[in-house]
């Protein structure tokens, strides 16, 4: 599986698991693509969390458009919910 396609399938994989109607945390997906696609494509932040190569965030934000939020305090994805105020950030 070339660069590109490990790319796609861990954007596909978030969006998947956001499509169950759970919240989906940054370090389980991390640990899922380390796991699973390839440790390349995760880093430690600056404050030593997991996270993911920007390429996947930016896929995975075009496939959800606006029908998924990023909760920043709890570092997770879900569902846009009717009282979310407009915007990718809750």
């Amino acid at each position: 599986m070339d660069e590109d396609q490990r790319i796609a399938t861990a954007a596909e994989w978030i969006m998947a698991e956001v499509d169950t109607g759970k919240r989906v945390y940054q370090d389980r997906v991390a640990r899922h693509v380390r796991q699973s696609i390839g440790e390349d494509l995760t880093y430690k932040n600056q404050n030593g969390n997991w996270a993911l190569d920007k390429r996947i965030n930016e896929a995975f934000k075009k496939i959800s458009k606006d029908r998924v939020v990023w909760e920043r305090s709890d570092q997770c994805w879900r569902l846009r919910k009717p009282n979310d105020k407009p915007g990718r950030m809750q």
